[in-house]
């Protein structure tokens, strides 16, 4: 996200109660650069308690994120590093910054809950006119997403996300996705759930000294994580932060999509 020229996230501590908000910016949880999606499949019956309970705890958690990162982003619109404005463009780079934040915190913040397991990256430059590029971008998010997804919605909301990129390529850019599976173990009959984190950046290169001219020329950057959440760790610290959570949640309901599978059909005889 260095590209973005974002500011520096100032975290010294954790806070454990929201600031105030000097200035309103709800009108920003709807873009695409920061979003959480959790995925519950069809489990027996006898298990739905249990899954809303994990379900709330991994919500609690993302909820925090989301707070810590709306008060640093008020600390960074009074400083006058984030605009203030209800633009798309001031929207986006706020959400930007919100994705900046919750990285930050997983790099730096949030090591006695959050097990970091393994991360890949790809980085591909495209050029040529704007046809070519966005035939490109959807072939490239195809290619490189392709058996790393758990369902077909999820491959959906890559294909939006890919279709973003596409309808203006030369924005500079970054989509940060929280994605948790809340896969079921049919034979240890438990939840297991994974996450996983799929981060994009867009940005607008140079054009090359020995190529020909092109009306295009841009980078992809894919950074791919797994993570594991203690839930027992998080559930302690999180309790002692309940106006955090609180302050959260409201906007994780605008950032959040939840996908529940149905049940299987039952193959006739």
């Amino acid at each position: 996200m260095d590209a973005l020229k974002l500011p520096e996230v100032q975290v010294s501590s954790l806070p454990t109660r929201s600031s105030h908000k000097a200035v309103e910016v709800d009108n920003d949880y709807g873009t695409l650069n920061l979003l959480f999606s959790y995925y519950v499949p069809h489990i027996p019956s006898g298990t739905n308690a249990h899954l809303a309970t994990i379900l709330k705890e991994f919500q609690s958690w993302n909820a925090w994120e989301l707070a810590v990162a709306e008060d640093q982003v008020q600390i960074q619109i009074g400083q006058g590093n984030l605009p203030r404005d209800d633009s798309v463009e001031s929207r986006v780079r706020r959400n930007n910054y919100r994705a900046k934040v919750v990285a930050f915190l997983r790099d730096d913040r949030e090591s006695s809950w959050l097990l970091f397991e393994a991360s890949s990256q790809e980085n591909a430059s495209l050029s040529g006119n704007t046809d070519e590029v966005s035939s490109a971008i959807h072939r490239l998010f195809h290619d490189h997403y392709a058996g790393k997804q758990g369902s077909g919605q999820s491959a959906a909301l890559i294909n939006i996300i890919s279709n973003s990129v596409a309808l203006e390529p030369s924005m500079t850019n970054n989509y940060y996705q929280t994605i948790v599976y809340f896969d079921y173990d049919q034979e240890r009959k438990m939840i297991q759930p994974r996450i996983e984190v799929a981060s994009v950046t867009v940005t607008e290169t140079e054009q090359k000294s020995d190529g020909p001219p092109a009306a295009l020329n841009i980078n992809i950057g894919f950074q791919d994580y797994v993570y594991k959440l203690k839930t027992d760790q998080w559930s302690d610290y999180g309790s002692s932060v309940p106006d955090m959570i609180k302050a959260g949640e409201g906007i994780l309901r605008e950032m959040a999509l939840n996908f529940f599978h149905p049940p299987q059909a039952t193959p006739r005889a």
